[in-house]
């Protein structure tokens, strides 16, 4: 499972104040590869993004000048075998960055990082990948140009970078792919979780409670295959009372067999969270491990686990 870069896109431009920042200067800033929990910041909160023509703007960000029709959007970077990136954005009036440089980080975005969420007009973006600390947008790093990404207003997503930037074989190439969340409160005594497969060289699997090792494995999400939300009764999140301690296991699907083990997950009432499989089954370059975040906290908070 080999996967490499996510493309941060935070809105901001060189004269936004307001923006999407997964890390700050120093490495460990909202680096969730240690099995330590890390919040995730933002550079300010969204009321700072009112800069004129930038993409604070709501004129700069490709939105009429007086709209304010607004969704939310994170990024996560979860292509283990991708380098940091910085990231530009165009809203359709040329590109905008680059964002991490403009907010004097020269390290950029790496694996298994997540940004906070940023409030947004409800556009269309291009994103462009360029080499952290890079001083305009005019080098493109890897991939493509990503077009035509939506935020609807009203609507909470996260824009992830999965596959492989060098597949080999029939290896999923890099993408960038955006996933719906909905942060809205679990009802009273509740919470709700879901499970998305981001492991690109790892075949679809049956997550659930327990383990072979206990000999009391039961699935929850039967057959998720990369790169999609598992499905609880049509839904994507399963509505749970709070978990403590529980032990959650993936096997490849009917195997009966342990891919990964989680001793002592706990899920508080009230948390919305979102497990990601991230990494190589063989380990290389990156091993096959759980990003967790609970997507309604402020900020948000991912770790890495185990």
């Amino acid at each position: 499972m080999n996967s490499r870069f996510l493309t941060t896109w935070g809105a901001a431009s060189l004269l936004v104040a307001g923006v999407l920042a997964g890390c700050d200067d120093d490495d460990d800033d909202n680096n969730t590869s240690s099995s330590t929990s890390t919040s995730t910041t933002s550079s300010s909160s969204s009321s700072g993004m009112g800069g004129d023509g930038g993409m604070g703007g709501m004129g700069g960000m490709g939105g009429s000048g007086g709209g304010d029709a607004t969704g939310r959007v994170r990024v996560a970077h979860l292509s283990p075998d991708a380098p940091a990136v910085d990231f530009c954005v165009d809203p359709g009036s040329g590109w905008i960055g680059p964002v991490m440089a403009s907010l004097s980080d020269d390290d950029g975005l790496a694996y298994s990082e997540v940004t906070d969420y940023l409030e947004l007009p409800a556009a269309t973006y291009s994103v462009r990948l360029v080499a952290p600390a890079a001083s305009d947008c005019d080098t493109a790093l890897g991939p493509a140009d990503t077009t035509g990404i939506t935020l609807p207003e009203d609507v909470d997503a996260t824009i992830a970078a999965i596959g492989f930037l060098a597949p080999e074989g029939n290896e999923p190439a890099f993408e960038l792919t955006v996933f719906v969340d909905d942060n809205s409160d679990p009802e009273m005594g509740k919470a709700k979780l879901r499970f998305i497969h981001t492991s690109p060289d790892t075949p679809g699997v049956d997550v659930g409670t327990g383990s072979e090792a206990g000999n009391d494995f039961t699935a929850i999400w039967d057959n998720v295959e990369f790169p999609n939300v598992g499905q609880v009764s049509n839904e994507d999140y399963l509505v749970t009372d709070p978990l403590t301690d529980v032990t959650i296991s993936a096997q490849a699907n009917d195997s009966g067999t342990d891919a990964l083990v989680i001793d002592n997950v706990s899920l508080p009432e009230g948390a919305v969270a979102t497990a990601y499989a991230i990494g190589n089954l063989g380990g290389d370059p990156q091993p096959l491990k759980v990003l967790l975040c609970v997507d309604n906290a402020a900020p948000v908070t991912c770790s890495v686990v185990p």
